[in-house]
């Protein structure tokens, strides 16, 4: 994990979304990352350009465990969506979140942390749940890819996934992007 780590911010993300989530195309990967897809090629050649020197230069060396961060990720996403099912979404924001995090929404609106109970609220009104599927977490940047179930009276009422790509300082989420898994053709 040294390795990706040390990667540029802008290296890791597409890098992390590229091996280590179902947002694998280049298509998706510019739309999470708000870039042409030419610079996610560029990037994705970077990136697998550092990460080669960067592994063979590290090979003796004592890394971090990547299990252990992704594990403490994964139980923090269990117990977020948890609380967000019984209404409670901004206790846990205020506790892991920066007050002023920006949070960019699917539509590319841009709202503060407030908006998101209403909007949880909102959907969990309309029979939708989500369900937890994957964790993948560096220092400053961890990845969440949720199912999102419909309810059966309302097949189409969100679309199949949704993935929270969140950015850290400190800790504390400062930004979050989420991206709609598109619907199968």
């Amino acid at each position: 994990m040294s390795a990706l780590e040390d990667l540029p911010s802008n290296l890791r993300l597409v890098t992390m979304l590229r091996y280590f989530t179902d947002v694998r195309t280049y298509d998706d990967i510019a739309t999470v990352c708000a870039t042409p897809v030419s610079t996610v090629r560029s990037r994705l050649h970077k990136a697998r350009s550092k990460l080669v020197d960067g592994l063979l230069s590290s090979v003796d060396q004592v890394h971090h465990d990547a299990t252990a961060l992704t594990a403490s990720h994964r139980k923090l996403a269990q117990e977020t969506l948890a609380s967000a099912q019984r209404g409670e979404l901004a206790s846990v924001l205020s506790d892991h979140w920066s007050p002023e995090a920006d949070v960019i929404w699917p539509t590319n609106k841009r709202t503060g942390i407030d908006y998101m109970q209403g909007a949880y609220d909102r959907d969990q009104a309309d029979g939708v749940q989500q369900q937890l599927l994957n964790v993948v977490a560096s220092r400053e940047v961890v990845i969440w890819e949720t199912a999102l179930i419909n309810p059966p009276d309302d097949p189409f009422h969100c679309p199949p996934g949704l993935v929270w790509v969140q950015s850290l300082a400190g800790g504390r989420v400062t930004k979050l992007r989420l991206y709609h898994h598109p619907r199968a053709l």
